[in-house]
């Protein structure tokens, strides 16, 4: 597989995590279970054939998807199409920083996908049509950080305190309440700030990276109570509970098909499907 993972510059840095181009994609699966991250994240599609974005891991229902896509910051874990041969190009945002690109529609992508035109119209063509245009990956990568620095007017930003309430987060804060104060403005500010940057409540945003720190800690040979009190969680009934909610499953099962990374487990459909990977854009 070809691969080009590109660290955009200091224009965008503090909004833009990555954008990562790859081709020649063939997994040995037929889905894919991505879970929660806290971030949002634009997929422009290189090929003609829709992806489909499915209702239940095994079922054949979804939604599907073709040319560019934006996924806003989900609170449960989705699945996805793994298409042989696909050819991608995938902006991830850091938390907060999709904001100056889309400014009010965070909120309203909060747990959703939506085609990118849907989004913002007409520009969703023009950021497909250069990245095809450009003679490789790292050519499409920069024509993908142009077009962001453009749709931005220049050098994007997050909001300072958005900034500084991410860094906390990822920092393991302790207590929320002790964290709005800490900013000088009003509780409400601060939650109202969250929702429009984020696209969720400073709590929710807090309890995604503290499932994401737990994730990177979790071996097959875990001790689960060990855990749960490294990574602040009550007892370990109280970090089960917020596993399911995240993962869809338990700790357990997470470790026994763990893949190599954190947030992603492959799903493969049992005989028993039969074609209905191939057949899946057909049905309703």
């Amino acid at each position: 597989m070809d691969v080009t993972w590109h660290k955009p510059g200091p224009a965008l840095g503090d909004c833009v995590e990555s954008i990562v181009y790859f081709a020649g994609y063939n997994p040995a699966w037929q889905r894919e279970k991505l879970l929660p991250d806290g971030r949002m994240e634009l997929v422009v599609d290189l090929g003609d054939r829709h992806k489909r974005l499915y209702h239940t891991e095994m079922g054949a229902a979804g939604d599907d998807f073709c040319r560019s896509w934006i996924s806003g910051v989900h609170r449960r874990p989705i699945v996805i199409e793994a298409q042989p041969l696909a050819s991608m190009l995938a902006i991830s945002f850091r938390p907060g920083g999709a904001a100056p690109f889309f400014g009010g529609a965070v909120h309203a992508l909060t747990d959703r996908v939506f085609a990118l035109a849907d989004v913002i119209g007409p520009a969703a063509s023009s950021l497909r049509d250069r990245i095809l245009d450009a003679p490789d990956g790292l050519s499409m990568c920069r024509a993908a950080e142009a077009w962001l620095v453009e749709r931005a007017g220049g050098l994007a930003r997050r909001d300072p305190v958005v900034a500084f309430l991410a860094a906390e987060i990822a920092a393991r804060p302790g207590s929320i309440a002790a964290l709005m104060d800490r900013t000088g403005h009003s509780r409400r500010h601060i939650q109202a700030l969250a929702r429009r940057s984020f696209g969720t409540t400073l709590k929710a945003q807090a309890r995604i990276a503290r499932f994401q720190r737990l994730l990177a800690d979790i071996r097959p040979e875990s001790n689960w109570a060990d855990l749960a009190l490294a990574h602040g969680y009550a007892d370990q009934p109280h970090m089960s509970h917020e596993f399911r909610a995240f993962a869809g499953m338990t700790p357990t099962d997470y470790a026994a098909c763990y893949a190599g990374i954190a947030d992603f487990l492959p799903i493969r459909l049992p005989a028993s499907c039969g074609n209905l990977q191939d057949t899946a854009h057909s049905l309703d």
